[in-house]
C-alpha cells in the first residue's frame, strides 16, 4: 500500500506540476502575443535551449549531492518565476527573461525526478510502469491544459494567469513528497568524476542516453514545427488547443496501459517505425488534408516516444544510484546541444519562408535514423551483458 501511496504522489504532483495551459501555445503566443517574427521565435526557442545545456550538468551534481526532492522541489519554484515575466513584460527581452527562469527550473527538474523514482521504489518492474505512467500523466495535464486554454479563448493574460496558480500549487505538491534516501557527501568534482568513471564502464550506456537525449531533442522540435504548420495553414489557436487536447487524451489511453504491452512493442516497434515514417512520407508527399497530416504526424510522434521510453529504462537500471542524476545530465547536455542547432534552423525556415513541408520530412528522417541508431545500440549492449 505504501507503494502505491509513494506512486500516487508522484503522479498527482507530476500531473499540477504539467498542467500549464501556456506551454502548448508557447511558439504561437511568441509570435502573436508578443508580435515577433520568425527569426525572433526561433532565436528565442534556440536561447531557451542554450540555457538548459548550460544548467544540465551543475543542476545534476547538484540533485546527487543534495537530494532528488529539494532538486525537483527548487527547480519547480524557480520556473515559477517565469510566467509573471511573460505576463507583465510581453516584449523580446520580457520573454528572454522568463526563459531565464524557466531553463533553470527545467534543468533542476531534468533527470532528478527518474532519479528520485528509481530509488524511492523497491522493483524495476514498478519504475518502468511509474515512468510510462509518467508520461501519460504528463499527457493528461496538456490534455487539461489545452483544454484551459480553449476554455479562455486562447486569452494570453488568462491563460497566463492560470498558468501561474497551476504552477504554485504544483510546487507545493512536489515539496510534500518523501524525503529520498539519497544524502551525498561528496564534493562536486569527486561526484563529476565519479561520474565519469561511471560513464566509462557502461560506455553503450552512456550511448543509448546521448541518442535518447537527441532523440526526445528532435521530437520537441518536431511538435514546435507542427506549431508552425498550424498557423501556415490558417488554423487558429483556439482549433490548435483543441486539437492537441484530443490528440494527447488518445495517447494518454495508450501510455497509461503501455507497460501490459511493454514487451511486444520491442518486439515490432522497428516494424513500426517504418511503418509510421512511411506514411509520413506519403502524406507529405501526395499532399492530403491539412488535418489528415497533422493527426499523421502527431501519431508518429507519440508511438517513436514510446520506443525511446522503453528504451530509458533499461538504462536507468545500468547506473549506479550515487551518479545517476549526474550521468543523466551529462548524456542530455550533448542532446540539448542538437537541440539548439535544430531551434536556430526552424528560425531560418520561418525567415527565408521553406516549405515547411519539406522541413517536417527531413526532421522525421532524422528522428527515424537516430531511432534505428539506438535499436542498433540496445541490441549491441544486451549482446555484451
Amino acid at each position: 500500500m505504501q507503494k502505491l501511496t509513494l506512486q500516487s504522489k508522484i503522479l498527482f504532483s507530476e500531473f499540477l506540476s504539467e498542467c500549464i495551459p501556456i506551454y502548448a501555445l508557447i511558439p504561437l503566443m511568441f509570435a502573436g502575443y508578443a508580435n515577433m517574427n520568425a527569426f525572433q521565435v526561433g532565436s528565442l526557442l534556440a536561447v531557451w535551449q542554450v540555457l538548459i545545456v548550460v544548467f544540465e550538468i551543475p543542476t545534476g551534481v547538484i540533485a546527487d549531492k543534495f537530494g532528488r526532492k529539494y532538486s525537483l522541489s527548487i527547480g519547480k519554484a524557480v520556473r515559477l518565476f517565469c510566467y509573471p515575466m511573460w505576463l507583465f513584460f510581453p516584449n523580446y527581452l520580457g520573454l528572454l527573461a522568463g526563459l531565464l527562469f524557466l531553463s533553470l527550473g527545467d534543468a533542476l527538474i531534468s533527470g532528478a525526478l527518474e532519479a528520485y523514482s528509481y530509488d524511492e521504489l523497491p522493483d524495476k518492474q514498478s519504475f518502468n510502469k511509474l515512468r510510462q505512467r509518467t508520461v501519460a500523466i504528463h499527457l493528461a495535464a496538456f490534455t487539461t491544459a489545452g483544454l484551459i486554454s480553449y476554455i479562455l479563448n486562447a486569452d494570453y493574460h488568462l491563460i497566463l494567469i492560470t498558468s501561474i496558480l497551476m504552477s504554485a500549487i504544483g510546487f507545493v505538491a512536489s515539496f510534500l513528497l518523501p524525503t529520498d534516501k539519497i544524502h551525498q557527501s561528496h564534493k562536486y568534482l569527486t561526484l563529476l568524476k565519479d561520474s565519469k568513471l561511471e560513464i566509462k564502464k557502461n560506455s553503450n550506456t552512456l550511448y543509448l542516453f546521448i541518442t535518447t537525449s537527441a532523440v526526445l531533442a528532435l521530437l520537441v522540435i518536431f511538435i514546435e514545427q507542427l506549431n508552425i504548420f498550424y498557423k501556415a495553414t490558417g488554423i487558429s489557436d483556439v482549433i490548435v488547443a483543441l486539437l492537441m487536447t484530443i490528440g494527447n487524451f488518445i495517447t494518454f489511453l495508450i501510455f497509461w496501459v503501455s507497460h501490459r504491452i511493454e514487451k511486444l512493442m520491442r518486439d515490432v516497434q522497428a516494424l513500426l517505425l517504418i511503418l509510421f515514417v512511411s506514411i509520413l512520407t506519403l502524406t507529405v508527399v501526395i499532399k492530403l488534408n491539412a488535418f489528415i497530416q497533422i493527426g499523421m504526424v502527431f501519431l508518429f510522434v507519440r508511438i517513436v516516444r514510446l520506443s525511446v521510453i522503453n528504451y530509458s529504462n533499461d538504462l536507468h537500471h545500468a547506473i549506479s544510484s550515487k551518479t545517476r542524476a549526474t550521468v543523466g545530465s551529462i548524456s542530455s547536455f550533448f542532446g540539448k546541444i542538437l537541440a539548439s542547432l535544430t531551434m536556430l534552423a526552424i528560425g531560418y525556415v520561418g525567415a527565408h519562408e521553406i516549405d515547411i513541408k519539406l522541413s517536417i520530412s527531413v526532421s522525421g528522417l532524422l528522428i527515424s535514423s537516430t531511432i534505428y541508431y539506438l535499436h542498433i545500440l540496445q541490441r549491441q549492449s544486451r549482446t555484451l551483458q
